[in-house]
């Protein structure tokens, strides 16, 4: 994500990872790995690393794939309600990245033609 041509903000995903996602007790494989989101210091409070995720979410739809996975730590409260005010439901609890990680999963689901 830029500004006025300043790398502000970026997001680090994988898919095709069913070894990973193993570990964080997903069973569905055709997920999207968010493994971090950073926004620039001086440019947090602004909702970026929402607006980051609904170009994840997109991205996702375009690759046909399940949803989207990533983990936050407990403590952080900011990163904890941007997934919850994103739509993502809290999983589980789990050992990851030398410590204890909040799992949050976000399934995509196609709306009907009705």
């Amino acid at each position: 994500m830029k500004h006025n041509d300043e790398l502000i903000g970026l997001a680090v995903v994988t898919c095709d990872i069913p070894e990973v996602l193993k570990e964080y007790n997903i069973k569905d494989s055709n997920m999207m790995l968010i493994d971090s989101i950073m926004i620039k210091q001086e440019y947090r409070g602004h909702h970026l690393q929402r607006q980051i995720l609904k170009l994840l979410e997109k991205r996702a739809r375009e690759l046909n794939l399940d949803g989207l996975v990533t983990t936050v730590h407990p403590d952080n409260i900011y990163s904890k309600n941007n997934f919850v005010n994103s739509g993502y439901d809290i999983g589980h609890l789990a050992l990851l990245h030398g410590g204890d990680r909040l799992v949050f999963v976000k399934k995509i689901v196609e709306k009907s033609n009705l």
